[in-house]
């Protein structure tokens, strides 16, 4: 204990332990810097990437399917007789086999109607005043240059009445109507005269006039 005298002179102690011999401080230690770890090199994860998704197709409004148009009908045009075919030449030995007539009333209407009437697809008209008629023609030299043609008919002078051993052809008919042949000899003078055409009706007799 420490004890000493107060001013009254008593002595007093206390407990307080004597002071140990002072121990020297020991020298601050300065730490070593830590040196900090060096960073692991990262090495980055493989990066997947992820599958793109192909654009959903847009969908497909089918086109209306277009009726298809229906063919073109061509009207079929009945074909108008008497059709003229042209000038073909004649011989003795005749392109159309049957006589028609001769006679100075003589045209194209006329001669036309008395063919069709034998049953004969063809008419010819020849050198104004004969009428010939048959199933077929140009077997005497073929065609002929159109202007040797060249009579005026005596029955209607607008008409043309074929010339010298020169045929105006007509098709007064369908072939397939044909109901003669042409295997008669070509007569001098017609039995079927235009007077017996009159017999036949009212038409003849106009084309007469005409």
């Amino acid at each position: 204990y420490n004890c000493h005298a107060d001013s009254t002179g008593a002595s007093k102690c206390n407990s307080s332990p004597s002071p140990s011999p002072s121990t020297p401080s020991p020298s601050p230690v300065t730490p070593s810097p830590t040196k900090a770890p060096s960073p692991s090199p990262v090495t980055p994860s493989p990066v997947t990437p992820s599958p793109t998704k192909a654009p959903s197709p847009a969908p497909v409004t089918p086109s209306p399917t277009k009726a298809p148009s229906p063919s073109p009908v061509t009207p079929t045009v009945a074909p108008i007789y008497p059709k003229y075919i042209g000038c073909y030449i004649d011989t003795n030995s005749r392109d159309l086999k049957n006589l028609g007539y001769r006679n100075s009333s003589n045209s194209v209407r006329l001669c036309t109607t008395v063919c069709k009437a034998m049953g004969k697809v063809y008419a010819g008209l020849q050198y104004g005043t004969e009428c010939w008629c048959g199933n077929s023609y140009g077997n005497q030299g073929g065609v002929a240059v159109n202007t040797t043609c060249n009579k005026p008919c005596p029955g209607l002078s607008t008409d043309i009445c074929g010339g010298d051993s020169r045929n105006s052809i007509y098709q007064v008919m369908d072939p397939a109507n044909a109901i003669a042949d042409d295997s008669e000899t070509p007569s001098s003078s017609s039995s079927f005269t235009v007077f017996s055409l009159f017999s036949l009706g009212c038409v003849l007799l106009i084309s007469l006039i005409m």
